[in-house]
């Protein structure tokens, strides 16, 4: 269930019976995606390492980061987070069980009200045969060397 989730049931009861609603009841909003978290998720010697950045809201409660091989669209807590964090300076996670496939990766700001941030999901993809190891870059190779234009020829 993608919409609001309600933690309500004992104050549902309790209003049942005639009583006084308890002072706090603790809701999840629907999750929003933020692009300005500024989440990336790349490939770095056979992990993927997640980065985002720092939430400097008063209300900041935790990040959440999520990851699934089958959810294209993770969400706390319907996908249970591989990473949890209240130090709002903690802005990288490092996953060193990478999977052949497609995973996805998201991060989630939780608020002290109950509001889900939920950054855009990136999706990391390695092919069957493909190596862990990041792709050469031009870096990797030298040019082609010249024919020689003097010497003994076969």
């Amino acid at each position: 269930m993608r919409g609001c989730v309600w933690v309500l049931l004992l104050a549902l009861a309790s209003v049942a019976r005639g009583a006084e609603p308890p002072s706090l009841v603790t809701t999840l909003a629907e999750p929003l995606i933020v692009g300005a978290i500024g989440f990336r998720a790349q490939l770095v010697e056979s992990k993927v390492v997640a980065t985002w950045n720092r939430y400097m809201r008063p209300d900041f409660k935790c990040y959440k980061v999520m990851k699934s091989t089958t959810d294209p669209d993770p969400v706390w807590p319907e996908v249970k987070e591989v990473f949890s964090s209240t130090n709002r300076d903690w802005t990288r996670y490092v996953d060193p069980d990478v999977e052949r496939g497609r995973t996805n990766y998201r991060v989630l700001v939780i608020t002290t009200d109950g509001d889900r941030w939920a950054s855009p999901v990136s999706t990391i993809t390695i092919w069957r045969g493909c190596s862990r190891k990041p792709l050469p870059t031009a870096s990797d190779f030298a040019p082609p060397i010249p024919e020689p234009t003097t010497g003994p020829r076969d």
